[in-house]
């Protein structure tokens, strides 16, 4: 036999359970009388670094976002000297080709070089390209830089050249 307060128990436990789950699932709904979740703000964008590049320890170079270079002498006093490069594209690659000469690729097709002679002096170079540049190196005796969607260009004394049909997959490995 079972009590009158046991018959009575299941009852309320079931309708506890479903105002239970429908007050939790409430708060899900797509109502628009609910208050939505705030907003996450928007950090204020950074000058983050995505490349270094140094011919010693008297002599590096480190670049990011939004054009920004630095330069390191190799002395605490002086600390890292920002450069004005005359863009406000991301850098995202340095490289040096050997000769004191170094070049940066970036986001809009961006490429610069310093002749390696002051390192404040940058000059553009019309890479031809608008495409994001991320990888610059020497490959048998030819500069190469490429990018988004395969773009690739060939350094031709001073005027960057495609390739056209090529892909290349750049690893640094």
């Amino acid at each position: 036999n079972v009590s009158p307060k046991a018959k009575l128990c299941l009852p309320v436990f079931m309708a506890c359970a479903l105002l239970a789950a429908a007050l939790f699932t409430g708060g899900c709904s797509d109502d628009a009388a609910e208050p939505p979740f705030p907003t996450q703000p928007i950090p204020d964008p950074n000058n983050w670094l995505f490349t270094v590049f140094g011919s010693g320890p008297n002599d590096v170079y480190a670049a990011g976002a939004r054009g920004a270079m630095f330069h390191y002498d190799g002395n605490d006093t002086n600390g890292w000297a920002p450069i004005n490069i005359g863009t406000s594209q991301a850098i995202t690659r340095l490289w040096g080709a050997g000769d004191g000469t170094i070049f940066a690729v970036g986001h809009g097709g961006t490429i610069l070089r310093n002749s390696g002679d002051d390192w404040r002096n940058w000059s553009g170079m019309s890479s031809g390209v608008t495409k994001d540049l991320y990888g610059i190196g020497r490959f048998r005796g030819d500069i190469f830089a490429c990018g988004f969607e395969g773009t690739l260009r060939r350094l031709s004394g001073s005027n960057w050249n495609g390739l056209p049909g090529l892909s290349w997959i750049l690893d640094e490995n």
